[in-house]
């Protein structure tokens, strides 16, 4: 029952996110973007250093690019090089929060990379809170989503 009650209470205000109007820029292509952010699972060494060596590839392509990684676990390591957030930034209806997400949802991006293999609820609403003019989702486990917001 808690579970129905936390679930209600984060589709109510994801829903509420995606009616506020977001980034009113056209979405460009990605070889006219500069602007890159990326959100990501950063609990995998694997998968962790794939994105950072892609975030790097932009980078040395001329892209500005901001990364916010998840670990799915309480721990604090101050030693990493992107900003990221973990179980302790979900609040009782598992929404993210805190200062690290609020920064991020308030860069403009061109492009914002959600690179995960699963669509996770909290990549989902910090999705849906940024002000990116193009949303590239994962949607099915063979699929990508990619999404404007007006």
């Amino acid at each position: 029952m808690l579970q129905n009650i936390r679930t209600y209470f984060f589709n109510q205000s994801l829903q509420n996110l995606r009616k506020e109007p977001r980034s009113k820029q056209q979405p460009l292509s990605f070889d006219k973007a500069q602007d890159i952010g990326i959100l990501f699972d950063a609990t995998d060494l694997t998968t962790r250093q794939i994105v950072l060596e892609y975030a790097d590839h932009l980078r040395d392509s001329g892209k500005r690019v901001k990364r916010l990684g998840f670990f799915d676990s309480k721990l604090e390591d101050p030693n990493f090089t992107f900003k990221y957030f973990n179980r302790k930034n979900l609040d009782w209806a598992m929404r993210p929060v805190g200062e690290r997400i609020k920064e991020f949802t308030q860069l403009s991006f061109d492009w914002l990379f959600i690179l995960t293999t699963e669509t996770k609820s909290y990549f989902e609403y910090i999705a849906a809170a940024s002000n990116a003019s193009l949303r590239v989702e994962p949607c099915h486990r063979k699929y990508i989503l990619l999404r404007h917001h007006d």
